[in-house]
C-alpha cells in the first residue's frame, strides 16, 4: 500500500513507513527529489496478519481464503471475536468468502 501525501502512511514489503506531517518539510523534501518520509521501521511478523486485514478492508472486504493461504490460518482464528462483535454490531457481513463492510 503507497501513501501519498502529507501524514500518509503505507508500507513496502517488510516495513511501514508514515510521510511528513508538516507542509514546510514535506515540500522540501519533494523540491529536493527525496521521499518525504518521516519515519519507516520493520514490520514485525506478529503484525503482519492485522496489517493485512486493515489494508484489505480499506478496499471494503477481508478475502477468508486469500488470508488462510498468506498465513495458514483462517481469519476467524486469528480475529474470532473480533469478527463476531462487528458482524453482530453490522459493520461487518459474511458473503461467501468474504467478510464486507458494511457502511
Amino acid at each position: 500500500m503507497i501513501g501519498l501525501g502529507m501524514g500518509a502512511y503505507g508500507t513496502t514489503p517488510g516495513y511501514m513507513y508514515a510521510n511528513q506531517r508538516e507542509r514546510a518539510p514535506y515540500q522540501a523534501d519533494v523540491a529536493r527529489g527525496r521521499l518525504p518520509v518521516l519515519s519507516a521501521r520493520p514490520i514485525l511478523p506478529e503484525e503482519k496478519p492485522y496489517k493485512y486485514a486493515v489494508e484489505t478492508w480499506k478496499l471494503g472486504f477481508l478475502s477468508r481464503v486469500a488470508f488462510a493461504r498468506q498465513f495458514g490460518e483462517l481469519p476467524e482464528v486469528r480475529f474470532g471475536a473480533e469478527l463476531a462483535l462487528l458482524v453482530a454490531l453490522g459493520e461487518l457481513e459474511q458473503v461467501d468468502t468474504e467478510y464486507r463492510l458494511t457502511r
